[in-house]
């Protein structure tokens, strides 16, 4: 008896194996060939002065890098946009948060975001980061229309702009 279902379990899987069609669809898996574009590393974080202040706007900017130190992109989105309230005009908040917002794929805040640092000095660095954001909403050509006035004047919208390029074209 024992003998017979030590053969059992053996012969069921060549019997499943067995009844496995042939002419089963060949599995083709997608490959996004733009999917390194959508991808983003960490700006830099900037020399925070050390020096005590009683800048609201300063000691809540220098308090988000303790989750964007940690990669806790959300919580460093929320910690810059409370540094924006205290200062609406510091383009540096608005620039991290920008890129916190695109680290924690909230892309449509960050474009939005990206778009208020346009004719400011962060607007070609700004420009890359909404090229990132719109290629990952699924809008290649406006993708390329963003970063391409920011390629003469910033490396990483350059180095997005040839590689979009050569992408595209070869397809």
């Amino acid at each position: 008896m024992q003998v017979a279902k030590a053969i059992d379990r053996r012969i069921i899987p060549l019997l499943l194996l067995a009844s496995c069609s042939v002419e089963r669809p060949v599995f083709q898996p997608t490959y996004d060939r733009l999917a390194g574009l959508k991808y983003f590393p960490p700006p830099a974080k900037p020399d925070l002065a050390p020096e005590d202040t009683d800048d609201e706007a300063e000691i809540q900017f220098r308090a988000a890098f303790v989750f964007y130190d940690t990669a806790r992109w959300s919580y460093a989105a929320a910690a810059f946009e409370e540094a924006l309230d205290y200062n609406e005009d510091r383009h540096d908040i608005r620039f991290f948060l920008a890129s916190s917002l695109l680290l924690a794929n909230r892309d449509i805040e960050a474009a939005l975001q990206c778009e208020e640092l346009f004719d400011t000095p962060y607007e070609m660095r700004a420009r890359a980061l909404l090229a990132r954001a719109l290629l990952r909403m699924g809008k290649p050509e406006e993708a390329r229309q963003a970063a391409a006035p920011a390629a003469p004047h910033d490396y990483d919208a350059a180095g997005w702009l040839t590689r979009f390029d050569l992408l595209t074209s070869s397809r």
